[in-house]
């Protein structure tokens, strides 16, 4: 027995039994949509507020506010997923158990008009609805230093762009772009 097909309106299919392309086939029914929430829990690492309250050797550390700190990190995250997503070698993640070294990522925020707030923090998994980011330090500075391997994302605007340094050839090779 056929089913009733429901009107076109403006353009606009109504019918929830239809089979319509998607991103894998040409012929596909929606089934459910769902939500995973991740908590993301910012800390602060005491050297970083040891650098906002009293600076260093060369004094005040101008621009590296707690509040634009944040906002970079809360900004950056959607672009350090996807890039996880596409990217089989870009970790930005450190798993139980502790490792010698963690993974550090460099968010650096972009000003047309001023120096590049550069940000260092770690990403820890904590479980699977929760995130730790620590923020270690934080400077403005236009040639902000990377280790080797070391991966960064810069973001301007909406924009990102992930880098990989390479310290044999001293350069940041783009990996790749987003806007989202």
């Amino acid at each position: 027995m056929k089913r009733k097909r429901l009107r076109i309106e403006k353009g606009k299919i109504n019918d929830i039994e239809a089979y319509i392309e998607n991103s894998c086939s040409k012929f596909a029914k929606q089934i459910v949509t769902h939500t995973h929430k991740t908590v993301v829990e910012l800390w602060v690492d005491k050297h970083y507020m040891l650098r906002v309250q009293f600076g260093d050797d060369n004094g005040q550390r101008e621009g590296i506010a707690l509040a634009l700190v944040q906002e970079l990190i809360e900004n950056s995250f959607k672009h350090l997923v996807y890039y996880a997503l596409k990217h089989k070698d870009f970790v930005f993640l450190n798993y139980p158990p502790p490792k010698s070294r963690n993974l550090r990522m460099v968010l650096m925020q972009k000003y047309p008009d001023k120096a590049t707030l550069n940000v260092v923090v770690e990403y820890h998994f904590i479980s699977l609805v929760c995130v730790e980011v620590t923020i270690k330090t934080a400077m403005t500075h236009s040639h902000f230093g990377l280790s080797d391997g070391q991966f960064a994302i810069a973001i301007q605007n909406n924009t990102s762009t992930l880098f990989l340094y390479r310290k044999n050839t001293n350069t940041l090779i783009t990996i790749d772009q987003y806007s989202g």
